[in-house]
């Protein structure tokens, strides 16, 4: 847990670049819902699980990469830093709305996590 948070050692361009995409990421799926929120008579319990499960996948496949990328065994660490950038449009905009936008905060750290884990999977078999 004390390494999952230590910086000494990771590649600063590419946790930037982690914090960078999981924030446009985010951005852009809280915009787009509200624009198909606001245009459609969708039902909302629909885009709701449309968001969760785009807040999972976006920061999962993004931490995946750059932890494949990074190939220093500390996926976790950027996975789980790099989705702190999803946060911002996700704290900002969901969490005043209650209790579904503290679970899809939790639903994007939880796929950043996810992502660096897997990202680091085969490479210890390699090393």
């Amino acid at each position: 847990m004390k390494r999952l948070f230590d910086l000494k050692g990771l590649n600063f361009w590419l946790l930037g670049t982690a914090l960078g995409l999981n924030f446009l990421w985010a951005l852009l799926l809280v915009i787009i819902s509200f624009s198909v929120i606001s245009r459609n008579k969708i039902n909302n319990d629909f885009i709701q699980v449309i968001i969760l499960a785009a807040s999972f996948l976006g920061p999962f496949v993004i931490g995946w990469v750059i932890a494949k990328m990074a190939a220093d065994l500390r996926g976790l660490s950027y996975g789980f830093l790099g989705s702190i950038g999803s946060l911002i449009p996700i704290v900002v905009v969901l969490v005043p709305t209650g209790l579904f936008g503290v679970i899809t905060a939790l639903t994007a750290i939880l796929g950043g996590l996810n992502g660096g884990l897997f990202g680091m999977r085969n490479l210890k078999k390699e090393k």
